[in-house]
């Protein structure tokens, strides 16, 4: 057998790093910190191309269809981000999951294009508060 190792990708610090996603389009990777409500872009190289910073946790971002255009899971609902204007994510869906103390967390798609995710306890993971939902354009 091999002798395979891990070595770090980035020396950036993460509080809550997750949601990794590569961006074909951009040939960039866009990960989360959840719990600073970051969305990063790196370079191939690890290093930060961008940092866009929500008013909520942000678990995840999807890519549309539509270039610089993306769904993001923030603690609070689906939005709609525009990476050419950050400021002005727009909500999509919001009813999910309603109860302040819980959070989006993972999410991915479907081959009909459903965007499926779930949600936890913003606080105690422990706390088996979590569901999972689904969400279509239509």
């Amino acid at each position: 057998m091999r002798n395979i190792h891990s070595t770090p990708f980035s020396d950036k610090k993460f509080e809550l790093g997750e949601g990794l996603l590569w961006d074909s389009e951009n040939q960039h990777i866009l990960v989360t910190d959840i719990l600073k409500g970051t969305l990063l872009e790196l370079d191939t190289k690890g290093n930060e191309i961008s940092s866009h910073i929500f008013p909520d946790t942000i678990g995840w971002a999807l890519p549309t269809e539509k270039k610089d255009i993306y769904i993001v899971g923030l603690g609070s609902g689906l939005f709609l981000f525009n990476k050419k204007n950050p400021d002005a994510a727009k909500p999509i869906e919001n009813s999910f999951p309603a109860d302040i103390s819980i959070r989006l967390n993972d999410a991915c798609t479907d081959s009909k294009g459903r965007i499926w995710y779930g949600s936890m306890h913003r606080n105690n993971p422990e706390n088996r508060q979590g569901k999972l939902a689904s969400y279509s354009f239509s």
